[in-house]
């Protein structure tokens, strides 16, 4: 049987964003089943941002941004450069001071690395449990959708290397640890559980009754070949194990 699929997929986007790019573009196009994909790293806490974007909006910078591609993928290659040093870009003024969102822990939330990290580390902190329950509104308003547009939805988690290799493995940035302490955040070795995100994840999806595939098998069979090196994006190894995962969920 045929399958028409749409990659809807935008750089860049939290799941705020994809939720919001449903409701107002997708929704014409009737569809039978709508995927998530969530990132088990940066998906989970960078919808934190949402109220400091809303904030930024009211600035000529924040308007640019929402009315001008170039100006908003300027931000993002800003946001980069702030996620491989985000102290030094902070304290030189790259980064808005409002995007400094920063947990009980003292790790960047909106900083790529760090806030993967700040997922891992146990025990939870409230920023994180925060960052949970904004994801659980949203999955819940996506159900909502379903129901009232007759589609169905799937969850597909895309697992980090952490998750993978079972092990904190931040390919793109592996000296994070002794940095952080050199900036004077100790985390203990045993305080990083990589499997503490999917187990919250899957748990909401427990809640909700929302379908919820985790392919992290299949990606752990391929171990490091599962994505590029020095990066977090899966190869096309992996590509084709989240896909198969994918079909093969009920």
């Amino acid at each position: 049987e045929a399958l028409r699929v749409i990659n809807a997929g935008v750089w860049g986007m939290t799941t705020i964003d994809e939720y919001h790019l449903l409701e107002d573009k997708l929704l014409p196009l009737a569809p039978d089943v709508v995927v998530i994909g969530l990132f088990m790293a940066n998906d989970l806490n960078m919808n934190l941002g949402h109220k400091e974007r809303a904030q930024r909006a009211q600035s000529v910078w924040g308007r640019l941004i929402q009315g001008s591609a170039l100006a908003h993928y300027l931000r993002l290659r800003v946001l980069a450069l702030g996620a491989s040093a985000p102290r030094a870009a902070s304290a030189e003024g790259l980064v808005p001071i409002e995007l400094q969102l920063v947990d009980e822990h003292g790790l960047h939330m909106l900083s790529y690395p760090e806030g993967e990290l700040a997922t891992y580390v146990q025990p939870e902190s409230p920023t994180i449990g925060h960052a949970y329950e904004v994801l659980r509104s949203v999955l819940a308003g996506f159900q909502r959708l379903g129901q009232r547009h007759g589609f169905s939805l799937r969850v597909l988690l895309i697992p980090s290397p952490s998750r993978v290799l079972g092990r904190l493995a931040v390919l793109h940035y592996p000296r994070m640890l002794s940095e952080l302490s050199e900036r004077g955040v100790h985390l203990a070795p045993n305080a990083i559980d990589v499997d503490a995100p999917t187990r919250r994840v899957l748990g909401l999806c427990e809640q909700l009754s929302i379908a919820c595939v985790d392919p992290t098998p299949a990606l752990a069979r391929l171990g490091a070949r599962a994505f590029f090196g020095g990066d977090e994006h899966p190869t096309a190894a992996a590509h084709r194990a989240l896909a198969q995962a994918l079909l093969a969920s009920p």
